[in-house]
C-alpha cells in the first residue's frame, strides 16, 4: 500500500505539470528530466514505504511476543492461585 505525504503528492503534481507543458509544447530535454525526477520520487516513496513497513513488522513482532509472556504468565498465575485455594482449604 502506498501512503502519500503532502511533500509527495506536490512533488508527483509538479512533475505531472512539467510532463503537461512537455507534451504541450513538444520540449523534448525538460521531458527527459521530469521522467528522471519522476522516477527517484517513486523510488523513494518506495524505499520510504518499505522502511515504514520494516518498523511496523518489528513493533508487531515484539507486541506478539510480549503477548504470548503475558498470557504463559496469566496462566501460571491462575494454577498459583488454585494451588494456594487449595492448601486453604
Amino acid at each position: 500500500m502506498v501512503h502519500l505525504t503532502i511533500e509527495d503528492a506536490a512533488s508527483i503534481l509538479s512533475i505531472g505539470l512539467v510532463l503537461w507543458g512537455v507534451l504541450k509544447f513538444g520540449l523534448t530535454g525538460p521531458l527527459e528530466t521530469a521522467i528522471k525526477e519522476l522516477r527517484q520520487t517513486i523510488n523513494q516513496m518506495n524505499t520510504d514505504n518499505k522502511e515504514r513497513d520494516r518498523g511496523i513488522r518489528e513493533i508487531l513482532d515484539k507486541l506478539s511476543k510480549h503477548d504470548m509472556k503475558l498470557t504463559s504468565h496469566e496462566t501460571r498465575l491462575k494454577i498459583l492461585e488454585e494451588e494456594h485455594k487449595h492448601e486453604n482449604d
